[in-house]
């Protein structure tokens, strides 16, 4: 084969899905729901601080003090097509 036929075509893209953020009855529900399981400070942290996803999931311990209530946010990571 001298070339490959598939680079005549162009992949679909995926489509992108909106986001949308929890209004305060929506929040106040969230954070009851998951009191006491181990999401509750996660998603707290996620709620509280407005850090991106990518943000958060790249959060390590080292970054974070608890003395201080702060968190550096200093990478982020993001999902592609390779995984």
């Amino acid at each position: 084969m001298i070339r490959n036929p598939a680079d005549a075509v162009d992949a679909p893209k995926p489509e992108k899905k909106e986001m949308r953020a929890l209004n305060n009855p929506e929040t106040a529900w969230l954070i009851e729901v998951i009191r006491g399981t181990p999401f509750h400070i996660p998603v707290l942290l996620a709620i509280t601080t407005g850090m991106r996803r990518g943000e958060f999931l790249a959060l390590r311990w080292s970054e974070v003090s608890l003395q201080r209530s702060l968190a550096s946010v200093a990478r982020s990571i993001e999902q592609t097509n390779e995984g």
